[in-house]
């Protein structure tokens, strides 16, 4: 079934660390805002390019070259339909040498109005040089500052002209959507202190 204004679509990132060592996923919840376009091919265009050229790019100068997408999916879980797939293209910018430990990671905290409705995406491994003694320095702080103000931020698709907006999806007994709650642009926070992310299985893990 076509995409429709009020769906809930999921958008989950794999990518490499430690050289292809490990694979590590994000994901992301969207509603769509305002629907322009439901073509699947426009609404894929759109994914990609918001992580790959915009999201991401924040924060490139903190990620290694061996922090690299493998692929981005998008389903659509209000109808439990798959609505685009492909690999991925973005690799960090920092020399491979300069990485932390695959474990190291940056925690950004998108919120809600609702108490206890927060995105928290753990981004790592990164450049080892923006922390000292497991503190972020400010130029790394403003970087991941400007990732977080993308990320809880509504935006408009580049291939359709849709609109959509970020939050966090609460799911009913069986897996259908039960809530989805927008984020709320500028209360959300940087911790300014390393944390850690895991791998919940050898060789995998969600960030």
């Amino acid at each position: 079934m076509p995409v429709a204004q009020g769906d809930v679509l999921e958008a989950k990132i794999t990518y490499s660390v430690g050289g292809g060592s490990s694979f590590m996923q994000n994901v992301y919840y969207f509603q769509v805002a305002n629907l322009v376009s439901a073509d699947e091919a426009d609404i894929g265009n759109d994914f990609f390019n918001f992580f790959e050229n915009v999201l991401y790019p924040t924060i490139s100068g903190l990620l290694t070259t061996d922090y690299t997408f493998i692929s981005i999916v998008g389903v659509n879980k209000t109808k439990r339909e798959r609505v685009f797939d492909g690999p991925g293209t973005f690799a960090g910018a920092v020399a491979a040498d300069s990485s932390t430990p695959m474990v190291v990671a940056a925690e950004i905290l998108a919120r809600g109005r609702s108490v206890g409705h927060t995105g928290r995406k753990y981004i790592g491994p990164i450049d080892k040089t923006a922390l000292t003694d497991g503190v972020f320095n400010a130029p790394a702080i403003a970087l991941l500052e400007d990732f977080l103000e993308v990320y809880e931020n509504s935006f408009t698709g580049l291939g359709s002209g849709n609109d959509y907006d970020p939050g966090t999806v609460s799911f009913a007994p069986g897996g259908g959507v039960q809530q989805f709650r927008k984020f709320v642009p500028g209360i959300g926070a940087v911790k300014k202190t390393a944390r850690t992310q895991s791998r919940r299985t050898p060789g995998f893990g969600i960030g």
